[in-house]
């Protein structure tokens, strides 16, 4: 590793040598715009290499995330007191980052000024961005853009960005700098594979370096950050092209290109290199999560385009073949394929199942949605193996859903539901039922980060593997997928059916009465909340609200759940138990597991535009940033602490 000092020089403080260090990382040094802001606004990428620019700029947001939490980026320029102490070590590493960057520019590529910028083609700019550069660079003065199109309202667009940006950080009480670059853009004059997929190696092994010299606060924090902007990357890509592109740059490179920092941090038994070392397969782990959400993207994506490119076919003729009836044995006493109307447990080819009944499903529906379950599933989807459908009989379009039962040690097990064990068990510990809380969240953000809809969760719906009395609360499955659909498949979209027990846990807009067609990811995660009430005071939310016989409840008494949760208006027939629905919470549970239900019950009002022409993609992520950091990661770190 080079000397910083022998690079740099010495006139400066050592903090004022990170600072300056890192902006050059970011924007250049002797050349401008040699930083990792070359490579972001790269122009002519070959197509062929487009995963590695993507794979590239993971990296550039790992560098930024880091710079962010350790304090480097922002106005007062205080370096957070950990790497107070590793100050020339932080030097060292960030020369190692710069001095990467220019020697790889110098040799692969070239620069043009952005005056006449016509011959350069800027494609790469489809993507949409999803990391801080743009709000770190103040755009170029307009006596050297002169005569670029629309200078005066990309300058407008980028001032908006960065004041909006900086309004948010000036709540917290602190501001990012802005770095002044030259305008100028790199354009790829060559690129060879492996020296590019070599500088990516040892980037992500400095970034591994830096980050473990965080903290365990900081690292959970900067992780939790981390998570964030791959789904936030998730959510921005939709076309089947760039999300092939995404998994190739998640796919694991082969060991001859992955080169450790072993050599340069010391031996195994090094406490630094364990850290080191512990980081990068935790980036590796993440990533692979992520690259499994891509692929179910991906296969609900192209089903949505079979099913829109799909013209002339009936809807009561289903895509693909169905299981055979006549291989499927039911238990003694149960029911059989005329009189099905609920989860009935089988045997088909010697496999224990169950069918869920997929009530007056439209026919085309049932076979997009067994291909999406049948799907390889990370386990966050919390989605129990699915074998396929089944007709339920040949005069009418209703199917079943055929799913595994899981053995537990080996034996048969039972199928045991939420609702059931309210009703029955005693009251779990606080940290079962959080972590139970934790676990529903992580799957309905799953679900969304896919962009598919769940639309009936319920106690009912979250199922548990039981057998001889053995019975895990922290492994939850859903089931339930009657109405599940991915949320571009508008045509397929079923209506509820008036029932009382279902329509308490949805939202009023969506509930029968109400119910438009127009279902939103926010319905579900209200589902989401009414689910977390139940779990938390362990009782059914009829008995919360004070519903004395729900299946007679009206549908304006349904409507006013939501109210009455909220504290905003109370019911008909207030409840025996004192106390608005969110103060109960806060007092089994403590006051972040409240806040955390009343977001879930008000998400509406994040999916809703903030302004007149806001754009879809907006919202979707500002309800996605929400759900994640505001939910998921709180119950999370709520039931790893207890």
């Amino acid at each position: 590793m080079a000397d910083p000092l022998s690079v740099l020089g010495a006139a400066v403080g050592v903090t004022a040598l990170i600072i300056q260090t890192t902006d050059e990382c970011i924007k250049g040094c002797n050349i401008p715009n040699q930083g990792f802001k070359l490579y972001h606004e790269a122009a002519n990428l070959p197509e062929t290499y487009r995963y590695l620019q993507v794979r590239f700029q993971m990296e550039q947001q790992r560098f930024l995330d880091f710079s962010l939490e350790a304090g480097i980026l922002y106005v007062d320029g205080v370096i957070c007191g950990t790497l107070q102490i590793s100050r020339h070590l932080l030097i060292a590493v960030l020369a190692e980052f710069r001095l990467l960057l220019e020697r790889y520019a110098d040799t692969n590529c070239k620069y043009e000024k952005l005056v006449a910028s016509a011959d350069v083609d800027r494609d790469d700019d489809k993507d949409l961005e999803s990391n801080l550069m743009a709000l770190l660079f103040l755009p170029p003065d307009d006596k050297i853009t002169k005569g670029r199109e629309n200078s005066t309202s990309k300058r407008a667009e980028y001032r908006k960005r960065v004041r909006k940006f900086g309004n948010t950080i000036a709540q917290a009480g602190r501001n990012l700098r802005t770095i002044a670059v030259e305008p100028k853009r790199l354009v790829w004059a060559a690129v060879d594979k492996d020296s590019f997929e070599g500088l990516i190696s040892k980037l992500e092994n400095l970034n591994s370096f830096l980050i473990a010299l965080l903290d365990s606060s900081q690292l959970r924090r900067l992780q939790a950050t981390m998570d964030t902007n791959y789904f936030v990357t998730l959510q921005l890509r939709n076309d089947v092209d760039s999300l092939k592109t995404l998994i190739k740059a998640l796919t694991p490179r082969t060991e001859n290109q992955q080169k450790p920092l072993r050599g340069k941090i010391g031996e195994e038994d090094n406490p630094l290199f364990r850290t080191v070392a512990e980081e990068t397969a935790t980036q590796e782990r993440r990533k692979q999560y992520l690259k499994q959400l891509v692929e179910m993207k991906i296969q609900s994506t192209e089903l949505s385009q079979l099913n829109s490119n799909a013209t002339g076919t009936s809807d009561s003729n289903p895509i693909g073949t169905p299981l055979p009836r006549g291989e499927f044995i039911f238990a003694k006493g149960a029911l059989g394929y005329d009189a099905l109307r609920q989860r009935t447990s089988a045997v088909y080819r010697g496999v224990n199942v169950w069918i869920d009944p997929d009530t007056e499903q439209v026919g085309r529906r049932i076979g997009l949605l067994t291909d999406l379950l049948r799907f390889v599933k990370p386990d966050g989807f919390r989605a129990p193996p699915c074998l396929g459908y089944v007709k339920i009989n040949d005069d009418t379009t209703r199917f079943g859903i055929v799913f595994e039962k899981l053995s537990i040690a080996g034996a048969q097990s039972d199928i045991v539901t939420l609702r059931e064990l309210i009703g029955r068990e005693p009251k779990p510990s606080l940290s079962t039922r959080i972590s139970l809380c934790a676990i529903i969240a992580r799957c309905v953000h799953s679900f969304h980060a896919v962009n598919w809809l769940h639309k009936a969760l319920r106690a009912d719906n979250i199922i548990f593997f039981s057998s001889a009395g053995i019975l895990d609360l922290k492994a939850p499955f859903v089931s339930g997928f009657e109405l599940a659909r991915p949320s571009t498949i508008d045509q397929m979209t079923e209506k509820p059916r008036f029932d009382p027990l279902n329509d308490i846990y949805r939202h009023p807009s969506a509930q029968f009465s109400q119910a438009d067609g127009n279902y939103r990811k926010s319905y579900d995660i209200y589902s989401l909340g009414v689910v977390i009430v139940e779990i938390a005071l362990w009782n059914h939310v009829e008995d919360i609200v004070g519903l004395q016989d729900l299946r007679k409840a009206k549908p304006r008494a349904l409507r006013d759940v939501r109210s009455w949760l909220l504290g905003k208006s109370a019911l008909p027939t207030e409840p025996a138990k004192t106390g608005p629905c969110l103060q109960q919470v806060a007092s089994a549970c403590g006051d972040t597991v409240r806040n955390v239900v009343e977001l879930c019950l008000e998400a509406d009002s994040v999916e809703k535009p903030e302004y007149v022409g806001e754009q879809e993609t907006a919202a979707a992520l500002r309800l996605q940033k929400m759900t994640e950091q505001g939910i998921v990661k709180k119950l999370e770190y709520i039931a790893e602490m207890l």
